[in-house]
Order: structure tokens, then sequence, then C-alpha cells
């Protein structure tokens, strides 16, 4: 079976870098583009893992967030967020389950990654 990992970014570069790295492990990615129509892409697609960029307009990071750890079907959904400044944008702060910094380190990428993933989901 194979893992969707969904990417919520406003930067394309960095989208892309991401999709990349995913890719090349294996993961199926969906890509979505800024803040609009997030929280309904989740919805439609239930991926595995998110990531979201914390540079969405305005704080449509922590409101996409919020909304899907108070929803009974999606709160089980781990959120990494990626953060340019991560000391400025703690984790706990956006609800998040785990924390990528910019500029990213791949081998710290691939670990949180792999540490989110539900548990049976992974692969022996």
């Amino acid at each position: 079976m194979a893992i969707t990992v969904m990417i919520v970014e406003v930067d394309i570069l960095n989208m892309k870098l991401l999709n990349d790295l995913l890719v090349v492990k294996g993961y199926d990615v969906v890509l979505h583009t800024g803040d609009v129509g997030a929280f309904e892409a989740i919805c439609d697609q239930h991926p595995d893992l998110i990531l979201m960029g914390l540079n969405l307009p305005g704080r449509a990071s922590l409101t996409i967030t919020a909304a899907l750890k108070e929803n009974n079907t999606l709160q089980h959904i781990p959120v990494i967020a990626i953060a340019e400044h991560p000391h400025q944008n703690d984790r706990r702060t956006w609800e998040c389950d785990g924390l990528i910094a910019k500029p990213i380190s791949i081998n710290a990428f691939y670990e949180t990654v792999s540490e989110l993933i539900p548990a049976h989901l992974r692969t022996t």
C-alpha cells in the first residue's frame, strides 16, 4: 500500500524539492499550492501525512491545522510544519506533530517523515 503525503505550500521551489525528496523514496505525493481550498483538498484526498508550509498567507497554516485537529475524521493525520524560522514558529503553536526547518537537512527530513508515518503503514 502506497503512502500518500500532501504538501501544502506557496513556494513552488520548496514544493518541488519536497516532492522530489518524497517521490525518490516511493511516496505518492499530492500537491496543493496556497491556502485557498487546502482544507477541502485534504478532506477529498485523506492523505496519510501532511507537510504544511507555515508561510501561507496570514495565519492560514494555523487555521487549517486547527481545523484538521478538530475534525473527527481527519485529526489522526500527522502534520509536519515546514518553517523558515522555527524558533519563531513553535510547532505547538501551530498544533503540528513535527517540524522541519529550512534550509532542509535531507537526513533530518527523512527521519521526521519516517517517524510520523502512521505505524500501520510502515514497512518492516
